[in-house]
């Protein structure tokens, strides 16, 4: 039986923000590609990740233990496909599935059999009082094979992402670091769950550290363009967060005016209800635009900065290229232009210029030619351009010394 009066807490409600950011990111990459593994693997995960979640926040409202129970039961048969299908993701994102796919398979197969299990006392035997929960799950006499086979294909998958990490280089090395960091964060959130099924007194505040990784992962794929999927995280991120928000003030308000107004006679639900949901919908826009814009500020505002940085830093090579070649090329240009013109003049006027002085000419002519060959030819062979100052505060760059560099 459910009611407002649910054990409305951190743990239901971390739980129900981990769904709801793991099921939208989820959707979202998906779009981008149904038919690329490495996007639909990331859905199948997120899928799990939210089942998990959601069955979790529903079992923090249960008033009964029978419905109590059957909601642990449904939350394990999402964390039972976590592991695994985490696995097979990072597989596919660093492109060893097919290295991996008797591993994937058998990961599957144990999954779907344990799924058979799941629904019976060899796995979780009842429900009992534990710490301030009420309805605490009890383990069966096999559920010890869930936790084993959950922890290896963590294990294997952590040592991907390691071994990619030794040979990996620059950006990629740095985002395989971050990744392997944040996924230990976000398995230790979920862990934390299990001392208690065996009476150890260990709360499981770390819930959300799954919301903080999936936000993170979206952070890390956007900063290093690690699956081409920029515009979709930022659509994703942004309908994950204001739906988050938007439950939480819905559940918040109407669980605080429950409380608070119940014992008032005559009182309805439906009449906090209504204004509530008007109030949303007036704040929704505003809202929405205040979120997308500090998502852009903390996801996007860096690289923006390196493109426009780029962008004055090439002007800025443009600018002293020109100066440079107005400088080296104008001068023999000018010297050769110069002893053609006057031998054009000479003729133009029925003056003949003798064997000796044409030559002479010519051979200006050719030297000057020569060296802008040169210039072209250093320019060639440039890499690393070398800066030196052609007047006070005008640089330019240095041919030859860039040629030699």
């Amino acid at each position: 039986m459910l009611s407002f009066g649910w054990n409305m807490n951190y743990f239901g409600l971390s739980n129900l923000f981990n769904g709801i950011i793991s099921i939208i990111l989820g959707i979202f990459v998906l779009s981008k590609n149904p038919r690329d593994a490495r996007y639909s693997t990331y859905f199948i995960f997120c899928l799990s990740v939210a089942v998990w979640s959601f069955c979790y926040f529903i079992w923090q409202m249960q008033n009964d233990p029978i419905s109590a129970l059957f909601w642990t039961r449904a939350l394990n048969a999402g964390a039972l496909f976590t592991s695994i299908t985490y696995y097979h993701h990072i597989s596919c994102f660093l492109g060893k599935a097919k290295d991996n796919r008797r591993s994937i398979i058998a990961g599957y197969v144990i999954a779907f059999l344990l799924l058979l299990l799941n629904f019976t006392p060899l796995y979780i035997s009842g429900v009992a009082g534990r710490l301030d929960f009420v309805f605490w799950p009890v383990p069966g006499p096999l559920y010890w094979t869930f936790i084993a086979f959950w922890l290896v294909y963590i294990v294997i998958a952590l040592k991907m992402i390691l071994d990619e990490y030794k040979i990996a280089k620059g950006d990629h090395k740095i985002s395989i670091k971050h990744i392997f960091v944040v996924t230990i964060i976000g398995w230790i959130g979920g862990a934390m769950n299990f001392p208690l099924w065996y009476n150890i007194p260990i709360y499981p505040a770390t819930n959300i550290l799954v919301s903080i990784y999936m936000v993170t992962i979206a952070y890390l794929i956007t900063r290093y363009q690690l699956m081409d999927i920029k515009l979709i995280v930022r659509k994703g991120l942004l309908y994950s967060i204001l739906t988050a928000i938007i439950t939480f003030i819905y559940l918040s308000v109407v669980y605080l005016s429950e409380t608070a107004l119940k014992q008032i006679a005559g009182y309805n639900q439906l009449w906090l209800q209504i204004p509530v949901i008007f109030l949303l919908v007036l704040t929704f826009q505003p809202l929405k635009d205040k979120v997308q814009e500090k998502i852009d500020q903390i996801f996007f505002t860096e690289k923006e900065f390196f493109k426009k940085a780029i962008k004055v830093e090439r002007r800025a090579t443009v600018e002293k290229m020109r100066v440079s070649l107005q400088h080296e090329i104008n001068n023999p240009l000018a010297s050769a232009m110069a002893n053609t013109q006057a031998m054009i003049i000479k003729l133009d006027k029925g003056e003949t210029l003798s064997p000796l002085k044409l030559s002479e000419k010519l051979r200006v002519i050719e030297i000057e030619m020569k060296r802008i060959k040169g210039i072209l030819l250093d320019l060639e062979k440039m890499a690393d351009p070398v800066t030196t100052e052609y007047i006070p505060g005008v640089d330019m760059i240095d041919i030859k010394k860039s040629a030699k560099a």
